[in-house]
């Protein structure tokens, strides 16, 4: 496994982080009746979210497109001499 796999690791870990601490914070309402609640951590959360998505399927497709070209020079048919 190459270290550029690991890569969208790290939005998907912030992602998780942003969600748990929304639900850990919570949500409420203050005595002025106004809602009191950490609304910027639902979609930063998608965001990171998304961005391990993408990272993941780019280095995904970037690695078979190198594997292909690899396997393809390596194994091309040589010519019998008669």
């Amino acid at each position: 496994m190459n270290k550029t796999h690991l890569i969208p690791l790290i939005p998907l870990f912030l992602g998780v982080i942003c969600f748990g601490a929304y639900t850990i914070i919570g949500s409420g309402v203050s005595p002025d009746g106004s809602l009191a609640e950490p609304f910027y951590l639902l979609p930063l959360g998608w965001f990171f979210f998304l961005s391990a998505t993408l990272l993941a399927f780019i280095i995904g497709v970037r690695t078979l497109l190198k594997h292909d070209a690899e396997t393809s020079t390596t194994t091309a048919p040589t010519e019998e001499k008669k």
